[in-house]
């Protein structure tokens, strides 16, 4: 799965005309490009047509065919609408709820919390510094911030482990220990098993989740 997710990560977006009414791809093709739809469906902040560019983004620069576009299509339709009728037997308390709750009592406590920030840690923290200089920078009273990007929802779909990133801004009243610290202790509170870092250099680490986010209808 790492090869397909670094594709995509690396891709330009494009997607080119069908040249064929056959189908062209491989078994491979296909069993890559369903692992690909079920993390991007399952992690459920995608809407169908951002999983459907992914998925021929995937295989860019090749052609596809018109029968390989039916095909990608239906995939997607497959496990949209299988996505929409489970979860209306979840519990109407989730872990990802649950989680999401955690992260609006930290924005409520000077820590920024992001969900899904990018696709790597270097996006998480241009999008944390941006959401703190606009919200005033040193005059926001925000003194740090955690996230997880799109490589970690990755993750916790496939083995129900999530890692946060964290750090703290300029001048703050709390180092980055701190702010990791505090986080920490929320997730414990809110019944999670979490794992504070040895230090700045790791990461803060949640275990057991059963990720299931609600996707748009």
């Amino acid at each position: 799965m790492k090869k397909w997710l670094a594709k995509i990560l690396g891709s330009t977006g494009a997607a080119t005309q069908p040249v064929s009414t056959e189908p062209q791809l491989t078994d491979d093709e296909k069993t890559d490009l369903s692992a690909l739809v079920h993390v991007r469906v399952t992690g459920g902040f995608d809407e169908k047509t951002d999983i459907r560019d992914s998925a021929f983004d995937y295989l860019y620069p090749r052609q596809f065919s018109a029968g390989d576009r039916t095909w990608i299509d239906g995939e997607i339709d497959r496990q949209w609408s299988k996505k929409l009728h489970d979860q209306q037997s979840w519990s109407h308390d989730t872990d990802f709820d649950r989680l999401d709750r955690v992260f609006q009592d930290l924005q409520s406590n000077g820590i920024i919390a992001l969900h899904c920030a990018g696709n790597t840690q270097s996006d998480g923290h241009d999008d944390a510094r941006q959401f703190w200089d606009e919200a005033g920078g040193p005059q926001s009273g925000i003194d740090g911030a955690i996230f997880y990007h799109g490589q970690d929802v990755e993750h916790v779909v496939q083995d129900g482990t999530l890692y946060l990133a964290f750090g703290s801004f300029p001048n703050a009243t709390r180092s980055a220990i701190d702010i990791a610290a505090h986080v920490v202790a929320a997730l414990k509170s809110a019944g999670f098993d979490a794992k504070m870092p040895a230090d700045e250099s790791q990461r803060i680490l949640i275990t057991g989740l059963k990720w299931q986010k609600r996707s748009p209808n």
